[in-house]
C-alpha cells in the first residue's frame, strides 16, 4: 500500500531563492537531465563508431566509460553538491550498498527466464520478460522491506566473489575461455553496470529526487516523481542502442521497467554503488553464459 512518507529525505532538495518556485525547480530539473541525457547519448551515437573505426573497439569501450562516469562526478564535485543525497556517500553506505544490492541480484534472478525467451520468441518473449520484471519489482519491494541497522555482508561479498569468478570457470570447463570473455565480463560490470547507474540513477534520478523530494512511501521504500521520471529516461536512452540497426520501442519499454527495479534499490539502499552491483553483476552473468553456451 502506498502511503505519504513522514517527512521528505534527505535529498529532497534545497531552500530555492525568493523567485523561485517549486514548480520551476521542478521543471528545470526535468529539463536539465534531459539535455544532460541527450548530449551525452548523442556524443556516443557520434564519437563510438568513429573511435571504434579509427582505434580499435577497446578504446571505444573506454570512451563510453568515460562518458557515462566522468561527467556526472564532475557536475557533484564543481557544484558541490549534497554527496549522500546523489549516493556518492560510500564510506558510509558500502553495507547497505552490498545487502540491498546482494539482494536485488537474487530477486532479479525472477527475471531469467525472460530473457532467455526473448532470445529464442523475439517479441513474445520480451513481452514474457516485461510480466516477469514487474512480478519481480512487487517481491523486490517487499524483500526489501525488513530494516537492517547494520546489515551483516561478509557472506554476501563471498557469494559475490563467487559469482564474479564462475563464468570464467564455466568458460574454461566449455574450451571457450579467453581474454574476450574477460574484457567483456569487465566491460559489463564497470561500465555498463558501475557507469550506467553512476549516470542514471546517481546523477539523474537525485537530481529529480532534489526537486521533486520523496513524498511517497511502499513497504519501507521512500521514493517520489524521480523515479518515474528517471526510469522513462533510461528507457528512451535504450529506445536506440549504440551498434543496433534501429529504433525498438519494446527494448525502450523493457529498460524503464528494468530503471524502476534499479530505481528501486537505489532508493532502499541511499546510493547507486547499490543499484550498480546489481545490474553489473546481473548483466555481466547473463551475457557471458549466452555467449558461452550460444543462447
Amino acid at each position: 500500500m502506498m502511503i505519504p512518507a513522514s517527512a521528505p529525505g534527505p535529498d529532497a532538495g534545497a531552500v530555492a531563492g525568493p523567485r523561485s518556485t517549486p514548480g520551476k525547480r521542478k521543471l528545470l530539473a526535468v529539463l536539465e537531465v534531459t539535455l544532460f541525457l541527450t548530449v551525452l547519448m548523442v556524443t556516443a551515437h557520434l564519437g563510438v563508431p568513429f573511435i571504434k573505426e579509427r582505434c580499435g573497439p577497446i578504446a571505444a569501450r573506454l570512451f563510453i566509460a568515460f562518458l557515462w562516469i566522468v561527467p556526472p562526478v564532475a557536475y557533484v564535485a564543481l557544484l558541490k553538491k549534497d554527496r549522500a543525497a546523489y549516493g556518492f556517500d560510500i564510506a558510509r553506505k558500502w553495507r547497505p550498498a552490498v545487502h540491498f544490492g546482494f539482494w536485488g541480484f537474487v530477486v532479479m534472478i525472477l527475471q531469467t527466464p525472460g530473457f532467455v525467451l526473448w532470445g529464442v520468441w523475439g517479441t513474445p518473449g520480451m513481452l514474457i520478460l516485461m510480466a516477469l520484471v514487474v512480478g519481480s519489482i512487487v517481491v523486490l519491494l517487499r524483500v526489501l522491506k525488513t530494516e537492517v541497522a547494520v546489515p551483516r555482508v561478509d557472506w554476501k561479498i563471498a557469494v559475490g566473489v563467487v559469482l564474479l569468478v564462475l563464468p570464467s570457470v564455466v568458460a574454461s570447463a566449455k574450451g571457450r575461455m579467453s581474454a574476450d570473455i574477460i574484457g567483456w565480463q569487465a566491460y559489463y560490470l564497470l561500465v555498463v553496470g558501475f557507469g550506467e547507474e553512476i549516470r542514471s540513477r546517481g546523477y539523474v534520478q537525485s537530481r529529480l529526487n532534489e526537486a521533486f523530494g520523496r513524498p511517497w512511501e511502499i513497504w519501507g521504500t521512500s521514493f517520489g516523481p524521480g523515479l518515474i521520471i528517471a526510469s522513462v529516461l533510461f528507457g528512451l536512452s535504450h529506445i536506440y542502442q549504440l551498434g543496433a540497426a534501429g529504433p525498438n520501442v519494446l527494448v525502450g519499454v523493457g529498460a524503464t521497467l528494468g530503471g524502476l527495479f534499479y530505481g528501486i534499490v537505489r532508493e532502499r539502499a541511499g546510493t547507486f554503488m547499490a543499484s550498480a552491483l546489481v545490474h553489473g553483476l546481473n548483466t555481466a552473468a547473463f551475457e557471458i553464459y549466452r555467449d558461452i553456451f550460444k543462447m
